[in-house]
């Protein structure tokens, strides 16, 4: 009951929060198509792009919920502890971490290529 009076507060709310949002995701799409480096592979190049983001959306929510659940309930049972939230950041530092030296290792090329560009538009 005590919901309804914040009813218009939160359709103005959603409503403010889905606009922003449909600009972010239209600018995000048009720079990716921007920055294709094959525009004879857009498609594989952006299809990989949205499977990576699916991807990181699944299994992101179900590691973290899990990793909550493990490390971070409070003995009172009212929430989460710090500990629990700090496991989630933890492991997202980490993966981030080794997904980053993944890609830096398995495309030198790429990088050396970037750095050259670079260095001849400087």
């Amino acid at each position: 009951r005590r919901l309804c009076g914040y009813g218009p507060l939160l359709v103005v709310g959603t409503f403010i929060w889905g606009a922003g949002q449909g600009v972010y995701l239209a600018g995000d799409q048009a720079l990716s198509f921007a920055l294709v480096p094959d525009k004879e592979n857009a498609g594989r190049f952006l299809a990989l792009n949205n499977v990576c983001g699916f991807l990181g959306a699944a299994v992101g929510g179900l590691v973290a919920g899990t990793l909550l659940a493990l490390c971070g309930p409070r003995p009172t049972g009212d929430g989460y502890s710090y500990e629990g939230y700090m496991s989630i950041f933890g492991v997202a530092s980490l993966c981030s971490f080794a997904f980053a030296s993944t890609a830096i290792v398995m495309m030198p090329h790429l990088i050396s290529k970037v750095l050259v560009t670079q260095a001849k538009d400087s």
